[in-house]
């Protein structure tokens, strides 16, 4: 059997006994949760990078209850990126250059025989695919 550090002394230790006053203090301005994503060698990681809207290799999520910790501002300025996430995932009208997507597209008709994958690209695209 495998004990911890130290002597087995029976002492229960709690907030009772261990001191006579705690006080718990957040820096509201600085809560943050945060993934850090990694693949297995930097080729993945480096798409990882490039599929996320943000460009890191970082995601954030805040729960209701963080948030509700957070200052105002700082809550809003969340609230405004989601807002924006949003509006560019979902509505935002993505224009392609006329000429760099003819050429594509012709690339894409010369080899859809070879490969039923390879779709042509509209002129415009809602959201982000």
């Amino acid at each position: 059997m495998v004990t911890g550090y130290g002597d087995d002394t029976s002492v229960f230790v709690s907030v009772e006994n261990l001191a006579d006053n705690i006080n718990y203090s957040v820096n509201m301005g600085q809560v943050k949760n945060c993934f850090r994503l990694v693949g297995g060698d930097d080729l993945m990681t480096a798409a990882i990078q490039s599929c996320n809207p943000n460009g890191s290799a970082y995601i954030w999520q805040f729960s209701k209850d963080m948030r509700d910790d957070m200052s105002d501002e700082l809550d809003n300025k969340i609230t405004q990126y989601d807002e924006k996430y949003a509006y560019y995932q979902k509505d935002k009208i993505y224009s392609l250059s006329a000429n760099l997507l003819s050429r594509y597209n012709n690339i894409v008709n010369k080899y859809k025989g070879e490969n039923n994958n390879l779709t042509a690209i509209p002129t415009s695209i809602k959201g982000y695919p």
